[in-house]
């Protein structure tokens, strides 16, 4: 084992002790491995490695440089562990950074869900602050852990004191969510994070998340969203993709670790990676060639026959594609989920368009804009036929539907002047993208699932 601390070494005396401030998620990359570990919220970091000689190296944040301790380490390992590899770190200036985020659980018809609400404080000091939780009318508050400080109406407020920098603070929330309403299928939530300043409270950050009131559900899956996602399904290369893998224990005994393995796509920055919150503690490592795990070492997983609300898990991260790609880029995922010793559970495929944010079509690429498809009927209940256009210049092209999370829910195969009956029987109500991609076209139109006549 390799392992050490990264912390600000406030009173200068080069080592770690209780006057410092241990940071967590940053970066050290072992060599010649070329692995990337993280440090926890404790600061530390740790590699197991077979004998032999490795340099371990602290990798820069923005804003975040090696103070007075080296900035890499030449070591060679035996049999016993190698140790106090510390990183002492400081800020280039001082600033306040605080980010707030919903991780959202599974609307289950007329049942309690688990819902979780994150914070992280990305700047250089501690903070103290207030989160408020503001409910969908048609939702209900049961219970959360820590309780709240106080309720008011539809609004839920919990006071946080001396956040670390680099650290991120989770609540678990029951929500009562109910069944499908007629005319208003979604539901809708927001977060609000404010910080103390001169005894006053400022807001700094908000969220919102609105889901479909689906009563059907894979209590294993992977959702891909960007901020500035447009209403054709695209978004704009220089956002970041934020995942969220989503994970139940529906076995019939307690889960002692769950460990997630993800391969990140080839156009993304590695660099760029950021772990959002978990539900749970984790320890996350990082190859160059993009295979990224979570540990989730003791998570002692209740089974969903006991208790079915503290069943769930998540861990949320983001990243960003690489600079100077051509555009439209195709971003895919798949996660696989280990529950101890048991095979892999594979999530769903995720897709991402990224394509720039053009106003004027003239200056759209002919080749692009060349392929039309038509989805009839839309809104469609039982099935959608789609159809390619006579000028498109490919004889099969492959489509996508995707939800509002990014996820595959139907893919396959159109053949040109074959209009192509899609079943939807199985898919929820709600608001999906349609992607065709071909070699020279690619097209996103929006289609509208609804009721069964």
């Amino acid at each position: 084992v390799i392992s050490g601390t990264i912390f600000r070494d406030f009173n200068q005396n080069t080592i770690y002790d209780s006057g410092d401030t241990p940071l967590a998620l940053h970066r050290v990359l072992l060599l010649p491995d070329s692995t990337i570990a993280f440090s926890n919220y404790a600061g530390k970091f740790t590699f197991s490695v077979p004998p032999g000689d490795y340099e371990v190296k602290y990798i820069p944040q923005v804003n975040w440089h090696i103070d007075n301790s080296p900035g890499s380490y030449q070591i060679s390992v035996s049999s016993t562990p190698v140790t106090d590899l510390d990183f002492n770190i400081a800020p280039l200036q001082e600033i306040r950074d605080m980010r707030v985020f919903i991780n959202e659980g599974f609307p289950r018809c007329n049942r309690d869900a688990r819902y979780w609400m994150s914070w992280g404080n990305k700047g250089t000091n501690m903070e103290s602050g207030e989160i408020k939780f503001v409910l969908d009318s048609l939702s209900t508050f049961v219970r959360s852990y820590p309780p709240p400080s106080f309720t008011s109406g539809d609004t839920i407020t919990w006071a946080f004191h001396d956040l670390l920098p680099f650290s991120t603070s989770v609540i678990d929330m029951d929500l009562h969510i109910p069944g499908p309403v007629e005319n208003d299928s979604t539901v809708l939530f927001k977060a609000l994070l404010s910080v103390l300043e001169n005894s006053t409270f400022d807001l700094v950050d908000s969220a919102v998340t609105e889901q479909w009131l689906f009563c059907a559900f894979d209590p294993n899956d992977k959702i891909a969203r960007s901020r500035s996602i447009r209403a054709d399904g695209t978004s704009h290369p220089d956002d970041p993709i934020q995942y969220t893998i989503r994970f139940q224990n529906t076995g019939n005994d307690t889960a002692f670790n769950v460990v997630i393995r993800d391969t990140l796509d080839v156009n993304l920055d590695l660099n760029s990676f950021e772990v959002i919150s978990a539900s749970h503690p984790f320890e996350t490592s990082l190859k160059t060639d993009g295979a990224l795990e979570f540990r989730f070492i003791n998570i002692l997983l209740a089974d969903s026959i006991v208790n079915e609300p503290a069943s769930h898990g998540f861990v949320s991260y983001s990243i960003q594609a690489k600079k100077d790609l051509p555009t439209p880029l195709f971003i895919t995922n798949t996660a696989h989920i280990y529950f101890d010793f048991n095979a892999g559970i594979r999530t769903n495929a995720t897709l991402n368009e990224l394509t720039p944010f053009i106003v004027h079509t003239d200056n759209v690429d002919k080749a692009i804009m060349k392929g039309v498809l038509k989805a009839y009927p839309n809104p469609a209940s039982d099935e959608i036929y789609l159809e390619l256009d006579e000028d498109v210049d490919e004889h099969l092209v492959n489509y996508y539907i995707l939800d509002v999370f990014g996820r595959i829910v139907i893919d396959g195969v159109i053949e040109k002047r074959r209009p192509l009956s899609v079943p939807m029987g199985g898919v929820a109500e709600g608001i999906y993208f349609i992607h065709t991609v071909g070699a020279n076209h690619h097209r996103a139109i929006t289609m509208v699932r609804g009721k069964n006549d």
